[in-house]
């Protein structure tokens, strides 16, 4: 039971240190990249963070509803 216990523990952060190695080779890759999409993120946090601060993010929910219906 103990072993069970341990390896429930212990197989998530092995898996961790396998892909390791390939997320760095990923984001050496990728960094030049990175800064655009940085960007993009804080914009989409001031965008949303405005549509909540002047009480329309409602209304962007309400326009973008029809998403919902493609879903299963």
């Amino acid at each position: 039971m103990v072993f069970l216990v341990w390896a429930g523990l212990a197989v998530p952060f092995l898996l961790v240190a396998l892909a390791t190695s390939r997320f760095v080779s990923l984001y050496q890759r990728w960094r030049s990249r990175l800064v655009w999409v940085e960007r993009f993120a804080g914009v989409m946090l001031i965008g949303v963070g405005m549509l909540v601060f002047f009480d329309l993010f409602q209304e962007l929910s309400y326009h973008l509803s029809f998403f919902t219906r493609f879903a299963l």
